[in-house]
């Protein structure tokens, strides 16, 4: 989904794509194809790395705690990474969402599908995440 950067949605907005936007793969176990192929190396401090992995993780739909940490350990040991834990990839989805890069959702198969949420890190795994326009932004930015 390609996302102007000047849109700011709002609950509405995210309940009306979230009814319209289904991915096969939610519904058939199969995954998605691989997007790794489209990623670039990460170069930078660990810091740096993480907030890159973690944004591109989150990119382009809804992701779980699970989703990300398994993205990330993949990325990382494709480009000799030292692994992350999962403590750092939930502080980190929460420094981006105190940045107003990301967003934590609750999702549920009735309306309203998806609400913006409260993070907290101790309840991290019931969240499902997603960027901001302005995290697409400062995605672009890091590449």
């Amino acid at each position: 989904v390609l996302i102007p950067e000047d849109l700011q949605p709002d609950e509405t907005w995210v309940r009306a794509w979230v009814e319209q936007h289904v991915e096969r793969q939610h519904f058939t176990g199969e995954l998605p194809p691989d997007p790794i192929s489209r990623r670039k190396l990460v170069k930078g401090t660990r810091n740096y790395v993480l907030r890159n992995y973690v944004m591109s993780a989150i990119a382009d739909d809804y992701e779980s705690l699970q989703i990300v940490v398994d993205s990330v350990a993949e990325w990382a040991s494709k480009d000799g990474v030292q692994a992350f834990h999962r403590e750092e990839l939930a502080a980190e989805l929460g420094a981006l969402i105190r940045d107003e890069y990301a967003q934590a959702y609750v999702l549920s198969a009735k309306p309203p599908h998806a609400s913006i949420a409260q993070y907290r890190e101790s309840d991290a795994d019931k969240f499902w995440f997603w960027l901001t326009p302005a995290g697409v932004h400062a995605l672009k930015r890091l590449d």
